[in-house]
Parts: structure tokens; sequence; C-alpha cells
């Protein structure tokens, strides 16, 4: 008995030495790993379901991570191949389908600009299996937008023509300035469709303006296109693909002409006309605003038929059923038309119209459709709307039942799925799958009941670090249930005491998901675990995916209620007894740059912040035209000409002297939506007030820090910045500038360089 007892003794000694070696092997996360993992941008299934294409990209080529690799993976063996595509025109917007299959699954087309060999951007073609790319266009001037054929036996593209003789004049006389009232000239283009297999190129139009991309009807016969001459609103317009009869106008809509999508089975086409805001004051980050629509319908026997009674407010898009009866589109009731507040703070809701009787119904009552309501598709039988759509901070697959309004689940939990896509006849459907524990990869699915299934291992390198561990949790505020992800470092003790980082999200309508990703919003999230700090990144109210009232409660009261909600996350992280109170910090981006000196403005608790792209001064952010200033004026009604004494009353800047707390300030020269001028505001007032401070701003920077050395350089900086402060590191580069002293000269790129 006594030698059974010693044997088990020494099995539980040896499993622990080796697990102790074996957390002592693990590595631990730097900014230089960081900038190294390989992020999954986009991806796209093939038409026929047998492969799956998608992009990568490093945020050592700067953020967001631009896309640099490209790759094949087989649906059936999971095999990836790695495609030779060189000169591409990409985008870190997975938005923007650059990259696109044709419809008999045979090609991936795109575009490139091999700058060595010419200045136009062409399309280029590559096969699935592999090979060399192939020039598609030989186009003079640049092709900015193409079609395939339904049965892919030809290419539309549309191309840019060089400027008007009146503009080249014009410009000749005046110069360029920046000014809303200046004479705009419309881009203007021309069509073209070459057949593949011929070579025949055949030009389809003079010059046009184009709104929107052209579409082939779904017989290959006819292409439609928004066309807005001179002085005119924009109108359907469509032309014969093979030229046996000239170019024939669809509409004639006193409002214009803003979406248009043909029947899948017929040649009937259904267009959204809706009029612009004619007010003489403009937003000019958004442009001008779409008023309520209408949807119509054109065929040839009947013409053109309204089939909404009513005009839909938010109405911008719609999508075809697969029999073409029905269209299923997002807006917001017709009611809501005549009320006067942020569309933000009204429900979405999803409709479905009957073509044929002319009738309308709401399905999916009760989803937040605010930031979801995405990958809409029809299954196979066209009796459920198939879409993706945010739950807190989780995205699933939802399947919301034609008939009788109700929705199901296809993806369950509080995973994040995102960017899925179906085969032609939907039997097959891809997309990332991911949590905060779970790095992200491509999953397949048999549709319509089958089991996801991994099909892509990206990143497999990262078993080999001593990853941090996350998790959701919820705590009341002020009556309400507020969500947030809590980041633990590796091998953590709940015993012990460990600093904490507040990290405050964008928007503020954005949110914090439960997603796997080494940064985020300009931070180091991984590198700051590896230091043994903890994070929290509270869904305050304010935030999406909690529905409109959870979006509406912040009017008003910008910096207060989901100051208020912040807070409290960190008292309840207090209460459990792991987080030092002496060692906390908060830190934020965009949105994030307003909440975190306005945090810092009412409380000194923290011992460091940080925070970029801010705006502590709610009036700064009306000093640039094209700013996102529509947030605050639909959250506070007025702006600075009308209520100065409001927009001071919740600006940051204007509590300075009640800051205590070392900051860093970080912000883009150019930012086009939160002016650099807030940033110098507060960084001038901290200053006057004797607060350690640094500002740091990056030339020729815009709202994301796209180039690689400078964003590595904020992700260290801000590492380093809460080292300096929560752990004494006497080893940052900030030691050579502490303690502050009185410059000489001001350098805009650094006051402290």
């Amino acid at each position: 008995m006594l030698r059974k007892k010693k044997y088990k003794f020494l099995l539980l000694a040896i499993v622990l030495f080796e697990g102790i070696c074996s957390a002592s092997s693990l590595k631990r996360w730097t900014v230089d790993d960081i900038l190294l993992t390989e992020q999954l941008i986009s991806t796209e299934i093939s038409p026929d379901g047998k492969y799956v294409f998608y992009q990568t990209g490093f945020t050592r080529d700067g953020y967001p991570a631009p896309p640099s690799k490209f790759y094949i993976s087989s649906i059936c063996s999971g095999e990836s191949v790695k495609l030779d595509i060189r000169y591409a025109l990409t985008s870190a917007d997975p938005k923007n389908k650059l990259f696109r299959w044709s419809p008999d699954s045979k090609w991936i087309t795109y575009f490139a600009n091999p700058a060595k060999q010419s200045t136009a951007v062409q399309v280029y073609r590559i096969s699935p299996t592999g090979g060399k790319p192939q020039a598609v266009t030989h186009a003079i001037q640049s092709v900015s937008d193409y079609a395939w054929s339904p049965d892919a036996s030809a290419l539309l593209y549309v191309t840019v023509l060089p400027p008007s003789a009146e503009e080249t004049a014009y410009r000749a006389q005046w110069g360029r300035v920046i000014s809303p009232e200046e004479k705009q000239w419309a881009p203007r283009k021309q069509m073209w469709i070459k057949e593949l297999k011929s070579g025949k190129i055949r030009s389809l139009s003079d010059t046009l303006v184009l709104t929107g991309s052209p579409q082939w009807s779904a017989d290959g016969k006819q292409i439609a296109f928004i066309h807005t001459a001179t002085g005119a609103q924009p109108q359907l317009f469509c032309i014969d693909a093979h030229f046996t009869e000239k170019v024939k106008q669809i509409s004639t809509a006193p409002k214009g002409v803003r979406f248009f999508a043909w029947a899948p089975h017929n040649n009937a086409i259904a267009y959204i006309t809706a009029g612009v805001e004619a007010q003489a004051y403009v937003n000019y980050h958004d442009g001008p605003y779409l008023l309520p629509g209408t949807l119509w319908l054109h065929d040839s026997d009947q013409g053109s038929i309204c089939l909404t009674e009513t005009a839909y407010p938010q109405l911008s898009r719609f999508v075809w059923s697969r029999d073409g009866k029905q269209v299923v589109f997002i807006a917001n009731a017709p009611e809501t038309a005549t009320l006067k507040c942020y569309s933000r703070y009204i429900p979405l809701q999803m409709y479905v119209l009957s073509v044929t009787e002319r009738k309308i119904k709401n399905i999916a009552e009760g989803m937040d459709f605010f930031r979801g309501g995405e990958s809409i598709t029809w299954s196979n039988d066209d009796s459920e709307i198939w879409f993706t759509n945010g739950e807190g901070v989780g995205y699933n697959l939802f399947a919301a039942n034609v008939a009788n309004g109700s929705v199901r689940h296809i993806t369950e939990g509080q995973d994040c799925i995102s960017l899925i896509s179906f085969s032609y006849d939907f039997t097959q459907a891809a997309f990332i799958r991911q949590n905060v524990n779970t790095k992200p990869d491509i999953h397949a699915i048999d549709l319509p009941n089958g089991n996801p299934r991994r099909i892509t291992d990206i990143n497999p390198w990262v078993k080999d670090y001593d990853n941090e561990h996350g998790e959701i949790i919820t705590y009341p505020s002020d009556g309400w249930k507020i969500e947030a992800l809590l980041i633990k470092p590796p091998g953590f003790d709940p015993s012990k005491k460990y600093p904490l980082l507040l990290v405050t999200h964008g928007g503020p309508n954005w949110h914090k998901l439960n997603e796997w990703l080494p940064d985020w919003e300009q931070q180091p999230l991984k590198a700051y675990a590896a230091e043994d700090y903890v994070l929290l990144f509270p869904n305050f109210r304010g935030s999406a995916n909690y529905g409109s009232e959870f979006i509406k409660t912040t009017h008003y009261d910008l910096g207060g209620m989901d100051f208020r909600d912040v807070m409290r996350g960190v008292d309840y992280l207090l209460e459990q007894g792991f987080i030092d109170e002496k060692r906390m910090g908060v830190c934020g981006w965009s949105y994030g740059g307003f909440l975190t000196p306005a945090i810092i403005s009412q409380t000194t608790r923290f011992k460091a912040a940080q925070f970029g792209a801010g705006l502590p001064s709610i009036e700064g952010m009306y000093a640039n035209l094209w700013t996102v200033e529509r947030i605050l004026h639909k959250a506070f009604d007025e702006r600075p000409w009308e209520n100065g004494a409001m927009h001071i009353q919740y600006s940051p800047l204007y509590y300075s002297n009640k800051v205590k707390t070392p900051t860093l300030i970080q912000h883009g020269e150019k930012d086009p939506r939160c002016p650099v001028g807030g940033a110098i505001l507060f960084y001038k007032a901290l200053k006057s007030y004797g607060v350690p401070t640094v500002l740091e701003l990056y030339p020729e920077m815009g709202h994301s820090i796209t180039d690689p050395l400078l964003y590595k350089r904020i992700l260290t900086k801000n590492l380093e910045w809460f080292n300096k402060w929560l752990k004494d590191d006497t080893s940052t580069s900030f030691e050579r500038i502490f303690p502050f002293e009185k410059y000489k000269s001001y350098h805009l790129s650094n006051p402290e360089q």
C-alpha cells in the first residue's frame, strides 16, 4: 500500500514537473509577434461550392492589415494552395470585393496594375488550381469596374475617360481648391464588352456618368445601368448586349434611381427611387442624406409599376428570391419617416414583398439589424431567408421563416461568425469562425443542416505561445445589464493582484466582439496580456448589438452614462479581488478617444491614460468639412453656434483642470473624421496644468495609422507608456524626455522628440 502511494506521488510530481517545464517553454507574445500574425481579411466560396478563395495580411504592413497573400482551399480536402498573384489592387475592407469568381468557377478575377509595364489598371484572372495570372483586358484607360456574363463567355468592363476639355481648361485657369461650392465634375466612363473566346471587343457606350455597377440580365441579352445626365437625377437605362436595339430609358423617377437588380429568371428589373436631402447645411462626411425610398418593378409588358404604397426610410437595397416572385429588404417602418430623431434610435426591420401580389409583411420581428442583417440569401426553396446578425459580443447565422416570420439559429453560442458566402445552388457555405480563445479559421458547412467543419489552419504556431484566457462577463449599471469581454493574462492566479487596462471602443455605436485578435484599434492586446495586464472591454450604453433603446439612452449624455457603465465594470472587477487599484490604466481610439479624456476628467483613479484619433473638444469636431459631426449633432440636437454652452458642458477639454492622469495622445495629422485640432488643444491644456503628457502627430496619416513603421511605433509606445506608469519600468523610450522640460522649439510631428 505504501509503495502504491509513493508511486502515485511520483507520477503526480512528474506530471507537475512536465507541466511546469511545458509552460516555461512557451513563448511570450511581443509586438513583433503581433505584427507577424497572419490575419484573415476576406473569404468567398466558389459558385460550384468546391473551393474557397481567401486573402490574408499582416499589420506589419499597416493597420488595418492590407491583403498580401492569396489562397485557394478545397472544400472537400481542406488543402490550401497559395496563388501567384502580384500587383493586385487590394483593400483591407472585406466589403470591397476586388476579387471575384467567374460564374462557372473556373477563374478568379481581380484588378492589377503591373507598374513596370503600364499605368492603366486592368482585369486579370487566375485559375483556382494555380498557374500564372492572365490579363483579360488591355484597355488604354484604367478599368474601374467589370461584370461577368451569366454564362462566363464575356466580360463587361468600364473604363475611366480623361477629364473633359471643359474641366481641363477650368483647372488650367483657376487651379484646384477645397470648397464645397466649387464646381464638380463627375468621372466620365465608357462601357465595353469582350468576348473571351474570340477576343473580340465592342464599345457598348459613349461617355457616361455611371452610379454603381452595370448588371447583365439573367439571360445575358441585356445590360442595365444608372446614368446621370447633366442637371438631371440619376435614371435607369438598358442596352442590348448584342446591339440589336438602341439604349432605352427605363425610369423617369423625379427623385432619381438609387439601386436596381434584375430578376433571376426573366428580364424584369426592380429598382429603388429616393430623393436626397436638399437642406442648405450638409454634413460632407456622409454626403447627401438619402430620403425614404419606394420600390418599383419594370417589365416589357407592363412598363414600370410602383410596388410599395408608402416610402420606407433607410431603404437602400434588396435581394430577389430564387424564383423571382419576392424580394427582401431591411428598412425603417414607413410611419417613422415623420419622426425627427436620429435614425440610429429607430429600429431597422426586415420586410418581404410579394412582387405579384404587391403585399409586404414584416418578418424576424425583434431582431436588432443596426449592425447586422448581412450576407442575406434565400434558401433553396425560398422558404427561409438566411443572414448573419449580432447578438451582444457574438455574431451568428440565422434563418427567418418567410411564412410565419419566426427566426431560428443556424449557429449557436457567442462565437463570431463572419463573411459567410454560399454556393449558387445553396448546398455549401463557407465562413470565418472565431472567439477570444480560438483563432479565426475558415469553416465549411453542408446546407441546409450540416455541421460546420474547419478547413484551414492559419497561424498554427500560436500553440507554442503562452496565450491569455478570455471570458464574457455581465454586470449591472443603472438598471441595465452591461456585457463585457474580460481577458486574463497567461497563468492567471486569482489570489494575485494584477494591473488593469480599461479599453474603450470606438463608435460610439460600435462594439467589442468575442474575437481572437492580437491587436485591435491600435492596441497591442496580446503584448499587454503577456505583460500581466488584465484587459476589460465593456460594451457600454450606446454600443451596437443591444437594441435601439440601448443606443438611445446616451442621447444628450455622451460621457455620462457610458462613463458610469465602464466605471461600474472596473468596480465589479475590484470586488473580485484580483485587480491592483493603484495600477489601473485607460485607453481608446476614435470615440474611445472621447470617452478616455471624459473618464480622466471625472476621476483620478487611473494612473495612466492613452487615447488616439480623439475628440476631446466637441465643437472641434466641426472644424473639418468631412468629419463625423453627425454623431455629435444627432446626440445633442444642436450645433456649437446654436448652443455653445452645451458643447462646452460635454467637452472633456473644458474639464482638463481636473485631470491628474499622465496621458499619451496620438493622432493622424490628416484625420478626416476627427480633426487633429482637438488633440492639440487637449495636449496644450494638460501641459499648462503640469500633467505629464506626450503628443504624437503622424504626418500624412488619417483616422487609422496605415504606415507600417508608425503603426509599430504606436503599438510599442502604448505598451511602454503603461509599463512606465503602472509597472515603474524605467527602461522605456520615454525616459529620455521625463521629467518634462520647457521646450525651446515646437515641432509639429512630435513636440517631445
